[in-house]
């Protein structure tokens, strides 16, 4: 389930720092899927926006996949986490699906502060 906060500068700046060394995918992932859900950089969200995907769980736990997205405007940052676990092994959650969710909502968050 998608959940959003704003906190001040300071605290999430600290928190964005290290995200981005914390995601490395699965080790085994196929090298064109381990490219799309890479941290990155968003275009057009806010004043600076950000990106990471991790998937985890690999082996005999069902895989749980997190999209953060995380971006400034103005004095106010804003993270959204959407964590997706499925119920059975063989299951991997959608990435594409998750990150065009997580960017929805986050634009209209950053839309409600302009």
């Amino acid at each position: 389930s998608p959940s959003s906060s704003a906190t001040n500068p300071t605290d999430a700046a600290s928190a964005s720092v290290s995200s981005p060394t914390a995601s490395a995918g699965a080790p085994d992932a196929d090298p064109a899927s381990a490219a799309d859900i890479q941290p990155r950089l968003l275009d057009g969200l806010g004043d600076e926006a950000y990106l990471d995907d991790e998937l985890s769980g690999a082996g005999s736990t069902a895989q749980q996949r997190t999209v953060t997205v995380a971006f400034r405007t103005s004095n106010v940052i804003v993270t959204i986490e959407y964590v997706e676990q499925p119920t059975t092994l063989d299951g991997v959650p959608d990435s594409e699906e998750m990150q065009d969710r997580a960017l929805k909502l986050a634009s209209r968050l950053a839309g409600a502060f302009d």
